[in-house]
């Protein structure tokens, strides 16, 4: 009787311990899926996982392998106490390789859990380890990670016990679900990080595109591709000051590089057009707001930026284009675009108009504060703006051979192709311009009618176009202009003078036609127009009628 008591309190006090010991595994696997829930990021949850598992009482170590084709690619462990031998990749079924005898390479090759106890002293369950580390290793098992029951293993799962025992049935059907739930998560942080990639991908597209479109508006006027850049940083700065968050701020800066892509369909003879504009040329212009918003709205990342671009020219007080909304009826991204749309054009000099300093535009969005624009972003802006450098110099007069031509187009003579009286007044009233130049010449042709008269106009034409041609043999680096028919003016970077007022050219000699010269020296800080009375005049601020 004593001997049976003895063997019933052993065998209660076996399965008490098995409890204990399987629910401590239960604790175990139960933080480790908390950590599958709570962690977004694929090898911070593999290495904590591992950690988890070490603490257990008898689990002296844990790894996770990455299957990549037919070979480990990455290992993941907390325990930096036990080496491995190589690092990966570690070769599934390489014939001599310790590796491909391990119990993790016949997990991953037969996809199915694998268990090795040690009953030989001197055998070891972890063969491709350093044996000076595991040598009180008493079973090791490795387990297939899957997204699904029937799929392919991902990785491998491999614990090391101490337990003499080694691993209990319930125990192994514990740490496959562990598996199981850690394959799954592999293969969903997989899938995230994949759309994560394509969101990325998707979105750099987008804003590589966006610099696309923006480059074409550039290609088609250089003057407008200052203008786009300006644009952005003032509504940037708007939206910064108004407390948006950074995703409107983002878009409402995407919308200012965009804000002007419907010039495209513009015409280049109203786009280019560097003087007043007719208003034809205005009604012509306006509808780029709409064509804009054509271009965009179908494309269904683009539509937000489309409704912004589409109402940029809306005013406050409903006067606006096109659509005439009024007040809040504007989107607020719209109404902050038309205060930096505005401001840049006021700070710009123009053709026609001369720029306002910062202060002068703040002053005048005050005064439209309200009727032209929204008071709130008026506010932002006198805060926002009033700090602001404007470039040293922004003005729409040509830069390069390209845009000389351009001009040409709209400031021409059409006889000779030289620049026309309207260029030279724009030129005279640009200091700017004129620092680049010494002196001004002005030729007075005397005595074409007469002989017009007498050989016809035809011939008139011929010998004007032949004095050109010797003007501009004579002086290529210059700045040639023909002004009301038959004066021309040279602007010159470097002084010269005629041999008396009567200078002359091979082209004239035996016509009868004369030329008479008069002088400026453009280095006197003076402001110069022009003037016809019976000829051209060149008049300086000194000399100019108020």
């Amino acid at each position: 009787l004593e001997a049976r008591v003895v063997e019933r309190t052993s065998r209660i006090h076996t399965l008490l311990d098995q409890e204990l010991y399987l629910r401590e595994i239960m604790e175990t696997i139960s933080e480790i899926n908390t950590l599958l829930l709570a962690t977004a990021e694929l090898d911070a949850l593999l290495v904590e996982a591992c950690r988890v598992m070490g603490e257990h009482s008898h689990y002296r170590f844990c790894w996770i392998g990455l299957r990549w084709d037919d070979q480990v690619e990455a290992v993941y462990t907390a325990d930096r106490s036990i080496r491995l031998p190589d690092t990966p990749p570690y070769p599934l079924a390489a014939p001599g390789h310790p590796f491909a005898a391990s119990a993790a390479a016949r997990c991953l090759r037969d996809n199915a859990t694998v268990v090795l106890v040690q009953w030989d002293p001197q055998a070891s369950v972890t063969p491709w380890l350093d044996r000076a580390n595991t040598l009180r290793f008493r079973a090791t098992i490795a387990l297939p990670l899957r997204a699904a029951r029937e799929a392919a293993p991902l990785g491998v799962l491999c614990v090391c016990t101490m337990r003499r025992e080694g691993f209990e049935p319930e125990e192994i059907a514990m740490l496959e679900e562990l598996a199981g739930d850690i394959g799954f998560a592999i293969h969903a942080l997989r899938q995230r990080e994949q759309v994560d990639r394509l969101e990325r991908e998707r979105r750099e597209n987008f804003e590589q595109t966006i610099l696309s479109f923006a480059d074409m508006i550039d290609q088609r006027d250089t003057y407008t591709a200052g203008h786009t850049v300006r644009v952005a940083r003032y509504s940037r700065l708007l939206a910064e000051r108004l407390g948006l968050a950074k995703a409107q701020i983002d878009l409402l800066q995407q919308a200012a590089i965009l804000h002007d892509i419907g010039k495209i369909a513009t015409p280049d003879s109203v786009l280019l057009k560097p003087g007043r504009l007719s208003p034809l040329d205005y009604e012509l212009i306006k509808e780029h707001a709409r064509a804009g918003h054509a271009m965009l709205a179908g494309i269904a990342m683009y539509r937000e930026l489309a409704t912004i671009i589409r109402h940029h020219h809306e005013r406050f007080d409903g006067m606006g284009y096109p659509d005439r909304l009024r007040g809040e009826e504007i989107p607020h991204l719209a109404r902050i675009l038309v205060v930096a749309d505005s401001f840049d054009a006021m700070t710009t000099n123009r053709i026609y108009k001369a720029r306002k300093s910062v202060h002068e535009a703040l002053g005048e969005l005050q005064s439209r504060s309200g009727s032209q624009f929204d008071p709130e972003v008026v506010a932002a802006a006198l805060v926002a703006l009033g700090g602001v450098e404007l470039p040293a110099s922004v003005s729409q007069l040509p830069k390069n051979q390209m845009e000389q031509r351009r001009f040409s187009y709209f400031f021409s003579d059409k006889l000779t192709g030289l620049y026309n009286e309207d260029y030279l007044q724009i030129v005279l009233q640009d200091p700017g311009t004129l620092a680049d130049y010494h002196c001004l010449h002005s030729l007075q042709v005397k005595n074409l009618a007469d002989f017009n008269r007498r050989l016809g106009w035809e011939q008139g034409n011929l010998l004007m176009l032949r004095l050109t041609a010797e003007l501009q043999q004579r002086f290529p680096e210059a700045l040639l202009f023909r002004a009301y028919g038959r004066d021309f003016v040279i602007l010159s970077r470097h002084h010269f003078s005629f041999t008396g007022t009567k200078p002359q050219f091979d082209c004239l000699s035996g016509t009868g036609v004369e030329v008479e010269s008069s002088h400026l020296d453009l280095r006197e800080d003076n402001t110069y127009s022009i003037d016809r009375l019976e000829n051209l005049e060149v008049l300086s601020d000194l000399e100019c009628p108020l």
